[in-house]
């Protein structure tokens, strides 16, 4: 996103600067698939990811049931900070650019508790995993307070 200050100066529009995230996050896109299909990591899963495999309607019937409700969160809570972006934007820039920035720093706070839990849950499941459940309680208990 810096880049497109740096290369259009002070003036650039909102529109040039979603465009130019847009080609970032494409260009990064590209090459975090390129790069392990190029060094061969792929090779193993290719007919899995690029062979023509037969479509179960049932199984994508029951993928969507199950799917639907669990992302209805995931959607409303996102979809809550970029409607307040908007609303903020009736405003004015500064206050579209000011709410922004904060909830990019809400991301930085809501993925900070994300990677402890996500830790956690690995760590239980690694205990688990070599039959110790007495282990996997006490991490689970020492994540949580």
């Amino acid at each position: 996103p810096d880049v497109a200050i740096v290369v259009f100066g002070r003036d650039v529009t909102l529109v040039l600067f979603g465009l130019v995230m847009l080609a970032n996050q494409a260009i990064f896109c590209l090459v975090g698939m390129l790069i392990p299909y190029m060094r061969g990591w792929l090779t193993s899963f290719k007919f899995g990811i690029f062979g023509i495999c037969r479509l179960n309607v049932s199984v994508l019937n029951e993928l969507f049931n199950a799917a639907m409700p669990l992302s209805f969160g995931g959607v409303l809570a996102y979809a809550e900070w970029e409607s307040l972006v908007l609303f903020a934007a009736f405003l004015g820039p500064a206050e579209a650019a000011t709410w922004a920035i904060i909830g990019f720093v809400w991301d930085v706070f809501e993925s900070t508790t994300s990677a402890i839990g996500d830790a956690s849950e690995v760590r239980c499941a690694y205990h688990l995993g070599k039959g110790q459940p007495a282990l996997a309680k006490l991490s689970a208990y020492k994540s949580m307070f």
